[in-house]
């Protein structure tokens, strides 16, 4: 007997690769949620609740501990998207407790320096004693700067032009200095 390699329903033709996912002529995609009903079926005794009416017996089927049955879902990036929103809610907190003390506002004089995959960024922030006290808010274009010296109320903001595919691995304030490295992903 040949193998008809053509779809029934469109008459395309069907590849090895697609084959594999019809057994017997049945989508495996319809096996799987058939099997899904099964064993919702087996869980909740739906057979036993209402015979014939299977879609009233879905509709009032009692799950364990009440509520709703949820599946979800969820890409890599959408974790990671949620992780970011998560750390930029915490960086808003922190920032507006740092900024109720602020009575001024300072652009630091900066070097950036490129070694390889890494940039060093050097901001003169007289007055920052830890890096705690250093917000650093990544944008797809620019990447904004904030240090604060508590003592005196000043606050230091600068905004600069990091490559995309940059991520910070270090921050650290010495001697007046707060000093930032960027690797290349």
């Amino acid at each position: 007997m040949r193998d008809w390699n053509y779809c029934p329903y469109c008459g395309e033709k069907i590849s090895k690769a697609q084959k594999f996912l019809t057994f017997g002529g049945e989508d495996l995609w319809d096996m799987l949620m058939n099997a899904v009903q099964d064993s919702f079926r087996l869980l909740f005794n739906m057979d036993q609740q209402q015979e014939g009416d299977e879609d009233a017996a879905m509709n009032n089927m009692a799950f364990p501990l009440g509520g709703v049955l949820q599946i979800r879902i969820q890409s890599e990036e959408m974790r990671d998207e949620e992780k970011r929103e998560e750390k930029e809610k915490e960086m808003r907190k922190k920032e507006e407790e740092l900024m109720k003390n602020v009575e001024e506002v300072k652009e630091p004089e900066s070097t950036i320096v490129e070694k390889g995959k890494k940039v060093q960024v050097t901001l003169e922030t007289p007055g920052v004693k830890d890096k705690e006290d250093v917000l650093v808010d990544q944008h797809y274009e620019s990447t904004e700067i904030r240090a604060f010296d508590k003592k005196k109320k000043i606050m230091y903001f600068k905004i600069i032009n990091i490559p995309r595919g940059y991520k910070l691995i270090e921050k650290d304030v010495k001697k007046g200095k707060t000093i930032l490295i960027f690797e290349k992903n």
